[in-house]
C-alpha cells in the first residue's frame, strides 16, 4: 500500500483541535482534554447504543492529542487509495496511524479499553518500527 503525507496548515489542525468542543460541556472548551475525561467519554460512548460521528471524530482527536502529548508525533494529511483524511505521524518520519480510525474501529468492536494503554502500546510499536528501520524518513 502506498500513500502520500503531507502538512497540514496551523488552520487545519486547529480545526481538528476544535472538535474538543463537540464532546460536550464537560469540558467547556478546553483545548486540552484530561486522560480521565477521554477515557470516560469513551466509556459512555460504549454504553451508549449508538452514537454520532462528530463525537467519535472528536474522542479521536482528542486520543490522537492524548499521543501527541506522549510522543514527537504531528497531525498530518494521508492520502492513500481509501481516501484523504488526517493522522497522526512522528515528526520526520513515513509512517502514520489514525487516532480517529483506531477509536471508531473499537467502539464498533465493542471493545473495552484503556487508552492509556493504548496511547503507550501505539506510540511504543511505531518506536519499534522506527528503531527497526521499517520506517524512513519523510519526504515532503
Amino acid at each position: 500500500m502506498t500513500f502520500k503525507i503531507s502538512q497540514l496548515s496551523e488552520r487545519q489542525v486547529q480545526d481538528l483541535r476544535s472538535s474538543f468542543a463537540r464532546l460536550g460541556d464537560q469540558f467547556n472548551g478546553a483545548k486540552f482534554v484530561t486522560v480521565d475525561a477521554i477515557q470516560s467519554t469513551y466509556d459512555a460512548l460504549l454504553a451508549s447504543p449508538e452514537w454520532d460521528e462528530d463525537r467519535v471524530t472528536a474522542l479521536g482527536v482528542a486520543f490522537g492529542e492524548m499521543i501527541c502529548a506522549h510522543g514527537d508525533f504531528e497531525w498530518v494529511r494521508v492520502e492513500d487509495e481509501y481516501g484523504t483524511g488526517p493522522a497522526l505521524a512522528p515528526i520526520g518520519f513515513d509512517i502514520v496511524c489514525s487516532p480517529i480510525d483506531m477509536i471508531e474501529k473499537r467502539l464498533e468492536d465493542r471493545e473495552v479499553v484503556d487508552l492509556s494503554d493504548l496511547c503507550s502500546d501505539t506510540i511504543a510499536a511505531i518506536e519499534g518500527i522506527i528503531e527497526a528501520g521499517d520506517a524512513g524518513p519523510r519526504v515532503t
